[in-house]
Formats: C-alpha cells, structure tokens, sequence
C-alpha cells in the first residue's frame, strides 16, 4: 500500500488477501462472490488505495481497496505478466 502499513497478495484461485504489516495480521480476503478468472498475475497499488490487478485471463481491473471488487476493467489480447505506473498515466505491460 502506499501508507507502507499493508501487503496485498494475490492467488492462482483470483483471491486479493491483505495483511496488517505493523501486527503481521491478516485483515481481509476478497472479493467475496466473483473471483478473478484465472488468477492475479501482476498488482499494483495505486496512490488513493485501490488496487490495479492483472489476471491470468487477459483483463486489468481497477478494484476497490476496502472490497476487492471491480470497479473498472479492459480486456487485453493475452495473459497480464506485468503492471507498471508511470508518472500520472498507467502504462501495461504484456
């Protein structure tokens, strides 16, 4: 996160799990109904909280920090291997 108070991880299964780095606590696991189809590939934090994530299926998702949930996405011609922010713009990488 860019507080440096939490590490996000994600999982082969489309799971964001988001642990408290202070008390070495796990916080949260989600999003609670729709996984992320084939996996998280590649995350990145972004400077207000939210998460921007690649999937194994081709998508970025911009997802909500508290609930995981998507709240923008794109589709890509392949797999996202990785993410990189660039200055104010967003630069995605194949």
């Amino acid at each position: 996160s860019p507080d440096g108070l939490h590490l996000y991880c994600g999982t082969t299964t489309g799971d964001i799990l988001m642990i408290y780095i202070p008390a070495i606590q796990f916080k949260t696991i989600g999003p609670e109904k729709k996984k992320y189809a084939m996996g998280i590939t590649a995350m990145q934090a972004l400077v207000n909280g939210d998460i921007l994530i690649g999937t194994g299926e081709g998508k970025v998702h911009i997802t909500e920090k508290e609930t995981f949930k998507s709240l923008k996405s794109l589709q890509a011609l392949g797999e996202i291997t990785s993410l990189a922010l660039r200055g104010e713009g967003h630069m995605v990488r194949k």
